[in-house]
Protein backbone atom coordinates (compact mmCIF):
# COMPACT_ATOMS: atom_id res chain seq x y z
CA UNK A 1 0.00 0.00 0.00
CA UNK A 2 1.52 3.62 -0.94
CA UNK A 3 1.83 5.80 2.05
CA UNK A 4 0.61 9.61 2.05
CA UNK A 5 3.37 10.84 1.30
CA UNK A 6 2.66 9.41 -2.26
CA UNK A 7 0.28 12.30 -2.39
CA UNK A 8 3.52 14.71 -2.36
CA UNK A 9 4.69 13.76 -6.51
CA UNK A 10 0.68 13.66 -7.79
CA UNK A 11 0.30 12.70 -10.98
CA UNK A 12 -4.20 13.42 -11.37
CA UNK A 13 -3.68 16.71 -10.74
CA UNK A 14 -6.68 18.77 -9.72
CA UNK A 15 -9.31 15.43 -9.04
CA UNK A 16 -7.77 14.82 -5.79
CA UNK A 17 -7.35 17.74 -4.34
CA UNK A 18 -11.38 18.84 -5.06
CA UNK A 19 -11.94 15.62 -3.36
CA UNK A 20 -9.66 16.11 -0.48
CA UNK A 21 -11.36 19.49 0.30
CA UNK A 22 -15.10 18.76 -0.71
CA UNK A 23 -14.13 15.72 2.29
CA UNK A 24 -12.81 18.24 4.52
CA UNK A 25 -15.25 20.74 4.40
CA UNK A 26 -18.05 18.32 5.05
CA UNK A 27 -16.07 16.49 7.63
CA UNK A 28 -14.39 19.40 10.07
CA UNK A 29 -16.55 22.49 9.31
CA UNK A 30 -20.47 20.36 8.44
CA UNK A 31 -19.79 17.32 10.93
CA UNK A 32 -20.73 15.26 7.35
CA UNK A 33 -19.44 12.65 5.97
CA UNK A 34 -19.60 12.11 2.42
CA UNK A 35 -21.11 8.95 0.10
CA UNK A 36 -19.20 8.57 -3.53
CA UNK A 37 -23.01 9.85 -4.89
CA UNK A 38 -22.16 12.79 -3.06
CA UNK A 39 -18.76 13.74 -3.79
CA UNK A 40 -20.20 13.05 -7.52
CA UNK A 41 -23.06 15.60 -7.08
CA UNK A 42 -20.71 18.14 -5.33
CA UNK A 43 -17.77 18.05 -7.87
CA UNK A 44 -17.34 18.99 -11.96
CA UNK A 45 -15.52 15.72 -12.12
CA UNK A 46 -17.58 12.60 -14.00
CA UNK A 47 -18.44 9.60 -11.94
CA UNK A 48 -15.61 7.50 -12.97
CA UNK A 49 -13.01 10.22 -12.61
CA UNK A 50 -13.93 10.34 -8.57
CA UNK A 51 -14.52 6.71 -8.06
CA UNK A 52 -10.90 6.20 -9.65
CA UNK A 53 -9.44 9.07 -7.38
CA UNK A 54 -11.30 8.33 -4.45
CA UNK A 55 -9.99 4.82 -4.63
CA UNK A 56 -6.53 6.25 -5.09
CA UNK A 57 -6.64 8.02 -1.76
CA UNK A 58 -8.10 5.19 0.33
CA UNK A 59 -5.09 3.95 -0.97
CA UNK A 60 -2.94 5.74 0.18
CA UNK A 61 -4.46 5.95 3.89
CA UNK A 62 -5.41 9.67 3.75
CA UNK A 63 -8.80 8.78 3.07
CA UNK A 64 -10.96 6.10 4.85
CA UNK A 65 -13.94 4.06 3.95
CA UNK A 66 -16.66 3.79 6.78
CA UNK A 67 -20.05 2.39 5.80
CA UNK A 68 -19.72 3.87 2.09
CA UNK A 69 -18.61 6.95 3.57
CA UNK A 70 -15.24 8.92 3.05
CA UNK A 71 -13.32 10.53 5.74
CA UNK A 72 -9.90 12.26 6.08
CA UNK A 73 -7.91 10.40 8.41
CA UNK A 74 -5.53 13.32 10.92
CA UNK A 75 -3.12 10.76 11.75
CA UNK A 76 -2.14 10.25 7.93
CA UNK A 77 -2.43 14.14 7.02
CA UNK A 78 -0.17 14.44 9.65
CA UNK A 79 2.55 12.19 7.88
CA UNK A 80 1.69 13.77 5.03
CA UNK A 81 2.76 17.35 5.66
CA UNK A 82 5.45 15.58 7.73
CA UNK A 83 6.96 14.37 4.65
CA UNK A 84 6.91 17.95 3.14
CA UNK A 85 8.34 19.26 5.84
CA UNK A 86 11.31 17.10 6.06
CA UNK A 87 11.87 18.35 2.88
CA UNK A 88 12.83 21.72 3.76
CA UNK A 89 15.48 20.34 6.85
CA UNK A 90 18.62 20.77 4.53
CA UNK A 91 20.91 23.28 6.22
CA UNK A 92 21.22 25.83 3.66
CA UNK A 93 24.71 27.98 3.17
CA UNK A 94 25.13 30.84 4.88
CA UNK A 95 25.38 33.97 1.63
CA UNK A 96 25.64 37.33 2.14
CA UNK A 97 23.35 39.92 4.49
CA UNK A 98 21.66 36.83 5.85
CA UNK A 99 24.78 35.05 7.37
CA UNK A 100 23.97 35.17 11.03
CA UNK A 101 20.16 34.48 10.42
CA UNK A 102 20.92 31.48 8.49
CA UNK A 103 22.65 30.10 11.30
CA UNK A 104 20.02 30.11 13.69
CA UNK A 105 17.67 28.74 11.17
CA UNK A 106 19.93 25.93 10.69
CA UNK A 107 20.02 25.19 13.92
CA UNK A 108 16.48 25.34 14.28
CA UNK A 109 16.66 22.88 11.17
CA UNK A 110 19.03 20.30 12.76
CA UNK A 111 16.65 20.45 16.13
CA UNK A 112 13.56 20.10 14.02
CA UNK A 113 15.03 16.82 12.27
CA UNK A 114 16.04 15.05 15.06
CA UNK A 115 12.17 15.97 17.00
CA UNK A 116 10.65 15.45 13.71
CA UNK A 117 7.99 12.63 14.89
CA UNK A 118 7.53 13.71 18.33
CA UNK A 119 6.79 17.27 17.11
CA UNK A 120 4.32 16.10 14.39
CA UNK A 121 2.33 13.52 16.70
CA UNK A 122 -1.33 14.44 17.67
CA UNK A 123 -0.39 17.79 16.80
CA UNK A 124 -4.06 19.34 16.59
CA UNK A 125 -2.88 22.64 15.82
CA UNK A 126 -1.23 21.42 12.40
CA UNK A 127 -4.28 19.09 11.85
CA UNK A 128 -6.03 22.13 11.83
CA UNK A 129 -3.83 24.46 9.71
CA UNK A 130 -4.22 21.32 6.83
CA UNK A 131 -8.34 21.04 7.17
CA UNK A 132 -7.99 24.62 6.69
CA UNK A 133 -5.72 24.25 4.03
CA UNK A 134 -7.92 22.10 2.34
CA UNK A 135 -10.60 23.91 2.47
CA UNK A 136 -8.92 26.87 1.31
CA UNK A 137 -8.21 25.11 -1.78
CA UNK A 138 -11.91 24.31 -2.65
CA UNK A 139 -11.70 28.10 -3.32
CA UNK A 140 -8.80 28.66 -4.60
CA UNK A 141 -8.05 27.86 -8.24
CA UNK A 142 -4.22 27.83 -7.90
CA UNK A 143 -4.20 25.38 -4.98
CA UNK A 144 -4.53 22.80 -7.68
CA UNK A 145 -2.50 19.20 -6.11
CA UNK A 146 -1.90 18.15 -2.86
CA UNK A 147 1.77 19.67 -2.90
CA UNK A 148 -0.15 22.88 -3.99
CA UNK A 149 -2.06 22.65 -0.73
CA UNK A 150 1.23 21.74 1.57
CA UNK A 151 2.68 24.81 0.07
CA UNK A 152 -0.76 27.06 1.33
CA UNK A 153 -0.12 25.53 4.30
CA UNK A 154 3.52 26.50 4.87
CA UNK A 155 2.04 30.07 4.24
CA UNK A 156 -0.61 29.66 7.15
CA UNK A 157 2.15 28.07 9.46
CA UNK A 158 4.11 31.66 8.51
CA UNK A 159 1.35 34.06 8.66
CA UNK A 160 0.35 32.83 11.89
CA UNK A 161 3.71 32.65 13.48
CA UNK A 162 4.24 36.43 12.62
CA UNK A 163 0.94 37.43 13.74
CA UNK A 164 1.75 35.86 16.70
CA UNK A 165 5.31 37.00 17.87
CA UNK A 166 4.34 40.65 17.19
CA UNK A 167 0.93 40.50 19.38
CA UNK A 168 0.95 42.49 22.48
CA UNK A 169 0.11 39.07 23.92
CA UNK A 170 2.96 37.14 23.46
CA UNK A 171 5.78 37.03 25.57
CA UNK A 172 9.11 35.36 24.23
CA UNK A 173 9.63 34.24 28.03
CA UNK A 174 6.43 32.01 27.97
CA UNK A 175 5.00 30.47 24.83
CA UNK A 176 1.48 29.35 25.25
CA UNK A 177 1.85 25.66 24.41
CA UNK A 178 3.75 23.01 22.92
CA UNK A 179 2.24 22.83 19.85
CA UNK A 180 2.21 26.65 19.23
CA UNK A 181 6.26 26.39 19.71
CA UNK A 182 5.99 23.81 17.20
CA UNK A 183 4.36 25.98 14.85
CA UNK A 184 6.80 29.03 16.00
CA UNK A 185 9.48 26.15 14.78
CA UNK A 186 7.95 25.05 11.12
CA UNK A 187 7.79 28.99 10.35
CA UNK A 188 11.29 29.40 10.76
CA UNK A 189 12.74 26.62 9.19
CA UNK A 190 10.15 26.64 6.19
CA UNK A 191 11.41 29.84 4.98
CA UNK A 192 14.17 29.25 2.09
CA UNK A 193 13.89 32.58 0.80
CA UNK A 194 16.81 33.99 1.95
CA UNK A 195 19.43 32.97 -0.79
CA UNK A 196 17.16 34.41 -3.51
CA UNK A 197 16.95 37.74 -1.37
CA UNK A 198 20.30 38.04 -1.20
CA UNK A 199 21.28 37.55 -4.97
CA UNK A 200 18.62 40.15 -5.28
CA UNK A 201 20.32 42.81 -3.43
CA UNK A 202 23.30 41.97 -5.21
CA UNK A 203 21.73 42.89 -8.08
CA UNK A 204 20.11 46.26 -7.10
CA UNK A 205 21.85 48.22 -4.81
CA UNK A 206 18.84 50.11 -4.13
CA UNK A 207 17.86 47.41 -1.77
CA UNK A 208 21.22 46.71 0.05
CA UNK A 209 20.44 49.48 2.83
CA UNK A 210 17.34 47.75 4.26
CA UNK A 211 18.91 44.14 3.83
CA UNK A 212 18.98 41.93 6.43
CA UNK A 213 16.72 44.24 8.21
CA UNK A 214 14.88 43.20 11.33
CA UNK A 215 11.59 41.15 9.97
CA UNK A 216 9.28 39.97 12.63
CA UNK A 217 10.63 36.17 11.69
CA UNK A 218 14.14 37.55 13.52
CA UNK A 219 12.09 37.92 16.68
CA UNK A 220 10.48 34.50 16.16
CA UNK A 221 14.40 33.06 15.72
CA UNK A 222 15.42 34.86 18.94
CA UNK A 223 12.68 33.48 20.86
CA UNK A 224 13.62 29.98 19.51
CA UNK A 225 17.15 30.00 20.02
CA UNK A 226 17.85 32.95 22.87
CA UNK A 227 20.04 35.18 22.06
CA UNK A 228 21.78 33.28 18.33
CA UNK A 229 21.07 35.48 16.53
CA UNK A 230 22.29 38.92 17.80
Amino acid sequence: MPSPATLLTPREGRTQTDILGKLARAQFEDGEQLRQRELVERLPHSKGAISNNVGKLVDTGLVTKEDHRYLVDEAALLVLYREHVDSFLARERADGPFDAELEAVNEQRTETKRQLLELFEGNDLLVSVLVTALIDSTEASHLRTVPDVCHHADELVQHAAIRIVTSEAFSADAIPNADVQTLLRLAAVLDRTRGGLSRLVSREDVLAEYMPGNPPMQTLLTTLNGDSTQ
